[in-house]
C-alpha cells in the first residue's frame, strides 16, 4: 500500500469525475489532461471512454471537446 501513487488511482478518479456530471469536474479534467502527449494517452483515452458513457452530456462537454480534440 505505501508503494501506491496517484497514477495508480488516476483512472478511478477519472471515472468518479466524469460521472460526477459537474462543470467543475470537467473543467479540473481539461486542467489535468494533456490530450498533445504522443507516448501515454492512457488518461485521455479513459477520460473520453468515461465521457462517452454520460448519460446527460452538457453543451459545454461537448463543446469543450469538440475544441479540446480539434485537429485529431
Amino acid at each position: 500500500y505505501n508503494s501506491c501513487t496517484v497514477a495508480d488511482f488516476s483512472p478511478v478518479l477519472i471515472d468518479a469525475i466524469v460521472a460526477a456530471q459537474t462543470s467543475g469536474g470537467q473543467e479540473a479534467m481539461l486542467e489535468f489532461l494533456n490530450f498533445n502527449e504522443d507516448y501515454d494517452i492512457t488518461q485521455p483515452e479513459r477520460y473520453l471512454l468515461a465521457t462517452a458513457f454520460s448519460t446527460h452530456p452538457s453543451k459545454k462537454l461537448l463543446s469543450d471537446l469538440l475544441v479540446g480534440l480539434h485537429g485529431f
